[in-house]
């Protein structure tokens, strides 16, 4: 995040439409916290504000309602969709919550650790910088959504095998 918000003000904004949890910011630890409210169906992420603080943000009320109370349904409320993290996390919190304080650079991470170490190797005092930490999206959401032939927001899919490189196709005359 700029230091247009810091993270106490979106602890605030965030404690009227989310339980927050303080919890130990370890692997370990974050990935229990989150596999347990998403087992009892909650909707859940971990907010970082710096790598000696995490807390487990879960959903308390209902998402079409928190869109409308901050304005951002504009059409009709996709509940499959909109219930990704991902997009809990973009469409919702930084576009609802702190719609004027938009973070300048989004850095995307695919653990944990890699998380709280980039977290704990800022050593400036000129911005602020968060970690989100999202589940993924289950398989069958994926296919759902898929089938209905819509769009997975970006970077919320991570599958492997990959191609190293990319795909190149090169024409061949005969």
């Amino acid at each position: 995040f700029s230091k247009m918000i810091n993270p106490d003000d979106l602890l605030l904004r965030l404690e009227k439409y989310f339980d927050l949890q303080k919890i130990k910011p370890a692997s370990a630890q974050i990935e229990l916290a989150m596999k347990n409210a998403k087992a009892k169906g909650k909707k859940c992420f971990c907010f970082c504000p710096d790598s000696a603080q995490c807390y487990l943000a879960v959903l308390k009320i209902k998402l079409e309602q928190a869109y409308k109370d901050t304005g951002i349904l504009k059409d009709a409320f996709d509940a499959e969709y909109e219930m990704l993290d991902v997009n809990i996390l973009h469409n919702f919190v930084l576009s609802g919550i702190i719609p004027d304080n938009q973070p300048e650079e989004i850095k995307y991470l695919h653990t944990i650790d890699e998380v709280l170490e980039l977290l704990d190797s800022v050593k400036t005092d000129s911005e602020f910088y968060a970690g989100f930490i999202l589940n993924a999206p289950d398989i069958n959401t994926v296919e759902n959504l898929s089938l209905r032939e819509k769009i997975m927001p970006q970077k919320s899919t991570y599958f492997y095998p990959k191609p190293c490189s990319g795909l190149v196709i090169y024409k061949f005359e005969t």
